[in-house]
């Protein structure tokens, strides 16, 4: 058995069900678990990283050990004596994947929960979030080389990435030696500094299966909308799957990293973007998720000016000029296909 398993029951029924494939995240990391009231009946969240195991996804047809579960998962969680329902448990990084049925089946697997170390915090707490250091603006003499060249390459403008996004350069994520020099794109509410997306700007060797993005410690992606601080000044806003997406497009541009809003973002978009027009660009792969989210949400449901999909047939938005990409959505609001 790997060291630093912090809940070996489990580990050991995931390694029996994926033929031996699950890999550990976060060794030895206790998660941390805040508590809310609804009602009489208080609920328990997963909120501060910890310790994760990490398979192929049985629902998407995943290669990559995409699917996260929280050591956490099947664990007996009480509060003030009674035991509680638990969330954030499981997650696929695709997002759609329905994760319940896997949790119920390890439910039956594991008769006697075993009891757990966690950090508990007061709902109101919030985790402060920073940047991995050191870093530098990425127009800075100081950057580093890789990440220049590499947002350089892909026709990026790095005064303007430095000046409008304050995207950033580091040497690696801490407590993970594998990776190299990054591309930071933090995320600022005023001048607090609220999230960032590390991204890997090189290939590493396939044996490593690194993922290409990281986040900070207890990120929800599902309740973040990237860029959304600009573009509540705007009067249009794009909707797209990632940061450099979004980026691409401008002020304008918002990121959800994933292949539809989730319900949270979909909730905040409808209360910060209800005066605007929107226009939903996801990538040519999430064309029946971006398809199901339009139809569900077209008209004024969210956006109080309309809401378009726009339709990519070969390329992510990121990969076409800034000229191209605005000619395509300016084509689909004069279609009007809303």
């Amino acid at each position: 058995m790997a060291e630093g398993i912090l809940n070996p029951e489990l580990y050991a029924v995931l390694c029996d069900m994926y033929n031996g494939d699950v890999e550990v995240v976060n060794e030895g990391s206790a998660g941390e678990v805040t508590y809310t009231k609804s009602g009489l009946k208080y609920y328990a969240h997963v909120t501060g990283g910890g310790q994760e195991f990490k398979v192929n996804c049985p629902s998407c047809g995943d290669t990559r050990h995409r699917l996260y579960i929280s050591y956490l998962a099947v664990s007996d969680i009480k509060y003030k004596g009674k035991f509680v329902k638990t969330y954030h448990l499981m997650h696929c990084h695709n997002e759609s994947c329905m994760t319940n049925e896997l949790l119920n089946k390890l439910r039956k697997r594991i008769k006697n929960p075993p009891k757990i170390s966690i950090s508990s915090k007061r709902k109101n707490d919030r985790i402060e979030v920073r940047l991995p250091t050191p870093n530098y603006l990425i127009n800075s003499p100081k950057a580093h080389k890789g990440p220049v060249a590499y947002m350089k390459s892909r026709g990026f403008d790095i005064d303007e990435l430095a000046e409008v996004y304050k995207v950033r350069t580091c040497e690696r994520i801490p407590n993970n030696e594998r990776l190299g020099q990054m591309v930071l794109f933090p995320s600022y509410e005023g001048e607090k500094l609220t999230f960032w997306q590390a991204r890997m700007c090189y290939d590493a060797p396939k044996e490593y299966r690194l993922p290409k993005y990281y986040f900070p410690k207890g990120t929800q992606k599902s309740e973040i909308l990237y860029n959304r601080y600009h573009a509540i000044t705007e009067r249009m806003v794009v909707i797209t799957e990632g940061v450099l997406d979004a980026i691409r497009i401008g002020k304008q541009g918002v990121a959800i990293f994933g292949k539809h809003p989730s319900v949270s973002q979909t909730r905040i978009m409808s209360r910060v973007f209800k005066r605007k027009l929107g226009v939903l660009m996801l990538d040519p792969d999430a064309e029946k998720e971006a398809e199901k989210w339009f139809n569900k949400y077209k008209g004024d449901a969210i956006f109080g000016k309309g809401l378009y999909l726009c339709r990519l047939e070969d390329r992510d938005p990121a990969e076409h000029t800034h000229e191209e990409i605005w000619q395509k959505i300016t084509k689909c609001i004069e279609e009007g296909s809303k």
